[in-house]
């Protein structure tokens, strides 16, 4: 399976992210020392809304966090990290649903065809190119700053998730490519290069695609 962020953006009216990613962030923070309290002081956010399952966060905010996460447990491969602990349970109602799939490919159809209504920001899209299946991820709103962090932590999650559900390790291929003349404007109203995250790109034989997931 191939993994990359597409950066055709199709604007969705104030994205969020589901609160539950967010307690995850806190919770992987914990481990690095640092408390709740400390990393949510000033956000708006507390720990107790963030428990809730119907909470949602402005991408803005869920940015915030994930910068302040970084400031404070001076680790740059947090998403890395965050990645590595991802389950299927993080992802509601769509998780359990992908864990009853018969094959890794029908979970993945799921994730493609309800994605969205959990996280309305982003969608993932299955494609066949030969011998191979790729999954790619299509903007719905611009991720900015948060685009790096989110597409890692994402995409090790997912591949991460794809080798629970099949019980076995998935073999795959990795590449990193930059969007060529796509650019973006920063704060101080220079360009700058837009990369597209071809690095968590992932290509896989469409067999392990119709691998059936363990104990289905």
């Amino acid at each position: 399976m191939s993994f990359g962020a597409n950066v055709t953006v199709q604007r969705t009216q104030k994205p969020t992210l589901p609160g539950g990613y967010a307690r995850e962030i806190v919770d992987l923070c914990a481990r690095f020392d640092v408390a709740p309290e400390r990393l949510l002081s000033g956000l708006d956010l507390s720990l107790a809304t963030l428990t809730d399952p119907d909470t949602r966060v402005a991408l803005p905010a869920f940015t915030r966090l994930v910068r302040r996460a970084e400031e404070l447990t001076r680790e740059p491969g947090l998403a890395y990290y965050l990645g590595l602990q991802m389950r299927a349970s993080w992802h509601g109602f769509l998780g359990f649903a992908a864990m009853t799939a018969g094959t890794v490919g029908e979970a993945l159809e799921l994730a493609e065809r309800f994605g969205r209504t959990r996280v309305d920001a982003v969608s993932l899209v299955t494609r066949r190119d030969g011998a191979h299946v790729s999954i790619s991820l299509e903007e719905h709103a611009p991720l900015g700053e948060l685009r790096e962090f989110f597409v890692t932590a994402l995409f090790i999650g997912l591949a991460l998730i794809g080798e629970t559900l099949a019980g076995r390790p998935l073999a795959g291929r990795g590449d990193q490519q930059p969007v060529d003349g796509a650019h973006l404007v920063d704060d101080g109203g220079r360009q700058a290069p837009l990369l597209q995250q071809q690095g968590t790109d992932l290509r896989r034989p469409q067999a392990q695609h119709r691998l059936r997931v363990a104990g289905a």
